[in-house]
């Protein structure tokens, strides 16, 4: 689709990404002011997306006929080059990548933006093993003006990866995302894609006609849940397929949270252990009213999680989708303050609770947290509670906005009076 030039931008000292797309090979039109149009509002469309997890769109233009996408500069290797790497990923880490990328593709749907592309190649994932989902509205143009007035009716994308409905040619929405995202967890999972042909004609009919094999064919130790999981994404019929992608990656937490599991027996001991569960009843308001079987039934939806002294729980920017408890150690929250530097702004000890912001809200992480010591936390799964017991989730929620609110109160009659 074009070509990719790393660049520095000498105004901001920065390494950019510079991405050029190539016009239709027919197109002997050149650019004009509908096509320049056409460019900008995708790159506006894009634009709008500021997620962790997806690439961020500085500037668009043309130079010398050709138009390009400024965006911030990746560090890292698209999943297209690790799926073969077997060293690269344990199954666990795999299935928390697929997740990240379904909530990420779920933020750009709730503000109208289909990706259109989904495929590996399109997916970065850093050092610290984030993805970045790259090239939201690029596919679109294809099929527009720069595609040229001989080819608008072509259908554009990666055939292995374009849902029936796109094949057609039929209007397209976030559900069709859904199925390429479904058949991208197909390939990762397995190094297999699940529709294949010898020529274009028979891939396409392999997406239209055919169902694939299920993933434990080619690896047993792939959980059945995982396997019915991605099988609904990839249901010919879209009315079939997941409502949201974030449903997609709500089911993909249960699976990471059973694989996860240090099995009930572990977490039996930390469930009775009588002085955490008072120290979190008296100091924090969001569990203040909650008795101590409701307590425990947390613990159990939870997983026990150790961390050696020195290790980091979570980095500061990533999205975060789960609240932890210590239970023995110590924990550090810091806060950048420049690239190579960072400040305390809290020490926690044990029965304190850290990162409940992403209970309410799979939001940047706004500190990093690190353990001090040999540490053991429970971590709390947003959507492991919020499926396995959705009363107790809300009554966190409407805990946890209580308490919100009341810190807004006490700010605003600061600065008030």
């Amino acid at each position: 689709m074009g070509v990719v030039y790393k660049a520095l931008d000498e105004e901001l000292e920065r390494h950019i990404a510079i991405k050029t797309i190539k016009l239709a090979d027919d197109s002997d039109l050149g650019m004009n002011e509908e096509d320049l149009d056409t460019l900008k509002k995708e790159a506006k469309i894009a634009a709008r997306l500021n997620h962790p997890n997806i690439i961020t769109i500085f500037d668009v233009g043309i130079w010398q006929e050709v138009p390009y996408f400024v965006m911030e500069y990746v560090e890292g290797f698209s999943l297209q080059d690790l799926i073969f790497d077997k060293n690269a990923f344990t199954l666990l880490e795999k299935v928390q990548i697929l997740s990240k990328i379904a909530r990420a593709i779920h933020y750009a749907h709730i503000r109208s933006v289909i990706h259109k592309d989904l495929k590996p190649a399109n997916i970065m994932i850093q050092k610290n093993g984030e993805p970045i989902v790259m090239d939201f509205g690029i596919a679109k143009l294809h099929t527009g003006a720069l595609a040229g007035k001989e080819r608008v009716d072509q259908v554009y994308g990666t055939p292995q990866f374009m849902s029936p409905e796109q094949m057609l040619g039929y209007d397209l929405d976030g559900k069709t995302d859904i199925f390429s995202l479904g058949t991208m967890s197909y390939y990762f999972l397995t190094g297999e894609m699940p529709f294949t042909g010898e020529d274009l004609k028979e891939v396409v009919k392999s997406v239209l006609k055919k169902d694939p094999v299920r993933m434990r064919y080619y690896d047993k130790s792939i959980p059945e849940e995982l396997d019915d999981a991605v099988f609904r994404a990839l249901d010919k019929e879209k009315k079939n397929r997941y409502g949201h992608a974030s449903d997609y990656s709500d089911i993909l937490e249960l699976v990471i949270n059973k694989m996860g599991s240090y099995g009930m027996d572990n977490r039996a001991e930390v469930t009775r252990n009588e002085t955490v569960i008072k120290q979190l009843k008296s100091q924090y308001l969001f569990f203040s009213d909650f008795d101590d079987e409701e307590v425990v039934e947390i613990f159990k939806l939870a997983n026990k999680k150790e961390f050696k002294g020195g290790q980091i729980i979570f980095p500061e920017g990533v999205i975060g989708n789960e609240m932890y408890i210590i239970i023995e150690g110590k924990v550090q929250l810091l806060k950048n303050k420049t690239m190579n530097e960072s400040v305390e702004i809290k020490a926690l000890k044990s029965g304190n609770c850290f990162g409940e912001m992403a209970i309410v809200d799979s939001a940047p992480r706004s500190a990093t947290a690190m353990a001090m010591e040999d540490t053991t936390v429970i971590a709390v799964n947003e959507a492991v509670l919020r499926i396995n017991n959705p009363m107790l989730c809300l009554k966190l929620y409407r805990n946890l906005a209580a308490l919100m609110a009341e810190n807004l109160r006490q700010t605003s009659n600061k600065l008030f009076g």
